[in-house]
């Protein structure tokens, strides 16, 4: 493939564009008065916003993979790596979107990920291609960081933080394209600082930098949780018919906001147990009530009327099962039994009007409910 050269103006959009991604990107024509030293050391540092919920809470380890997208040679020109050349659909990669000169950075920003990014990460998942750099970023004097001296030639490439998770969190990344070196001209007198934030600086040297440092961004999102109520009945008076029992489940996060609340039913038609799976539903380190608010006409918690019937859990955990047991017995009160119904509604939406129509019940046609 042929080099690729752009104008000032693009350069510097271009630049601009990596900036906002949280890296700082080159395109292929070389203004700068210095030539690109291609023996020279370089090195990638990547650092995450103190700030950020990534920043202040992650402690492990993040795994970032680059892919060499093209080299360039001393004068700035762009060449299409072997791997990285594909004539397949969505896996083709142009880096004629770099010369719209009637682009603006958002523009820009989006024509590099369709163009460039996306196919270049296709190429990657087809192929399960390696990845020509690696390394990790992990927390240093309180600062989740990580450095590394590449040394597969200077060019563009393509970098992808693994997906990470902690007790609480899943953390994704945006994969994109850096290119090594840079320089402060092309970024327009920014750089990504100590601290992973985009700062002005007054250098405004078209000196190439050598020692380039992207800011990881992260999506978060908080990570589910299952809780299994177990109820056993340990007597059950068959003449007073079905008994049926309520769970009322509320859960907090550490702000002590609500973040979920529902009821479920169980219904016995004998002694024995049943159990309620609320499955990858709760938010993992909420803070739960489960309160038995109904436990049937003539049944109470282990056979005696009182007050206890609620559990806790400080913090529930994510990739397990918590569970909570409840025992009720025969109480030897003639209450004619009940049966407790979970009613769902769907929302209907009409203009600015919303209304709830009922969609069913958790009553099988013949009406009799054994649990689940």
């Amino acid at each position: 493939m042929k080099g690729i050269g752009y104008n000032r103006k693009n350069l510097i959009a271009l630049a601009l564009a990596g900036i906002l991604m949280g890296c700082i990107l080159f395109s292929s024509k070389s203004w700068a008065t210095e030539r690109i030293e291609d023996t020279r050391p370089i090195t990638i540092t990547a650092i995450a916003d103190p700030s950020s919920v990534l920043g202040k809470e992650y402690q492990g380890e993040i795994t970032v993979d680059m892919y060499k997208i093209a080299a360039f040679d001393t004068k700035g020109k762009l060449t299409i790596t072997d791997g990285f050349k594909s004539d397949k659909e969505g896996e083709k990669i142009s880096f004629a979107a770099m010369a719209d000169e009637g682009a603006d950075v958002d523009k820009l920003t989006d024509n590099v990920k369709s163009s460039i990014v996306d196919p270049a990460v296709a190429i990657v998942k087809s192929t399960s291609k390696a990845p020509d750099e690696t390394f990790t970023v992990k927390r240093e004097n309180g600062k989740l960081t990580g450095t590394k001296a590449v040394s597969s030639g200077i060019g563009l490439y393509l970098y992808i933080p693994r997906e990470a998770k902690d007790e609480l969190h899943t953390y994704t990344f945006t994969p994109f394209v850096v290119s090594l070196p840079t320089s402060n001209a092309l970024s327009k007198s920014t750089k990504v600082d100590a601290n992973g934030n985009v700062v002005e600086v007054d250098d405004a040297s078209e000196a190439w930098n050598y020692d380039v440092t992207i800011s990881l961004k992260s999506d978060v999102t908080s990570r589910p949780a299952s809780l299994e109520i177990i109820k056993t009945l340990k007597t059950y008076n068959k003449s007073l018919g079905t008994a049926g029992c309520v769970f009322e489940v509320n859960a907090y996060n550490s702000e002590n906001q609500l973040v979920f609340s529902n009821v479920y039913p169980i219904n016995f038609t004998a002694a024995g147990t049943q159990s309620i799976l609320i499955k990858d539903r709760i938010p993992a380190g909420s803070y739960v009530e489960i309160k038995e608010a109904y436990s049937g006409s003539s049944y109470s918690i282990d056979g005696l009327i009182q007050d206890k019937n609620s559990a806790v859990i400080e913090s529930l955990p994510a990739d397990e099962i918590t569970q909570v047991k409840f025992n009720n017995d025969y109480d030897n009160r003639i209450i004619e039994g009940t049966i407790a119904v979970e009613n769902h509604f769907v929302k209907v939406q009409d203009g600015d009007n919303v209304s709830y129509k009922w969609e069913s019940n958790n009553l099988s046609q013949d009406t009799t409910n054994t649990g689940n």
